[in-house]
C-alpha cells in the first residue's frame, strides 16, 4: 500500500517526500481557482510546469498570478513540489497566444 502523496513516507530510516503526479496538481489548482483551465506536466514528478488560463488573474500583475497559484498548493512547495514553472493568462491573453 503506499502511502498517501500528501504525507511523509518513512523508508529506509529515513523520511521522504511523497511525490505527486501533475493531475494532482491540476486539481488543487483547479478547485483554488474556480473557473480556470489547468495543465501541468513533468518528467519526474518533483519539476512541474504549469499552464493556467483564468478570468481571476485580469487586472493583476505576474506576481499577483504566481502567489493565487502558490496558495492552491500550500506548504507542497518546497516539498513533494520541488519545483513549479508557471505561465500564467486571462482568458484573452490566452486566445491572443493561439495561431
Amino acid at each position: 500500500m503506499q502511502a498517501p502523496p500528501s504525507i511523509l513516507a518513512r523508508h529506509n530510516h529515513r523520511f521522504t517526500v511523497a511525490r505527486m503526479n501533475p493531475e494532482e496538481i491540476e486539481t488543487l489548482i483547479r478547485n483554488h481557482l474556480g473557473d480556470s483551465t489547468v495543465s501541468v506536466r513533468s518528467e519526474d514528478r518533483v519539476h512541474f510546469d504549469a499552464v493556467v488560463v483564468s478570468p481571476l488573474f485580469a487586472g493583476k500583475h505576474t506576481l499577483q498570478r504566481h502567489r493565487l497559484i502558490y496558495a492552491a498548493l500550500g506548504n507542497r512547495i518546497g516539498g513533494e513540489i520541488h519545483a513549479l514553472s508557471i505561465e500564467a493568462y486571462t482568458p484573452e491573453e490566452w486566445s491572443a497566444r493561439q495561431p
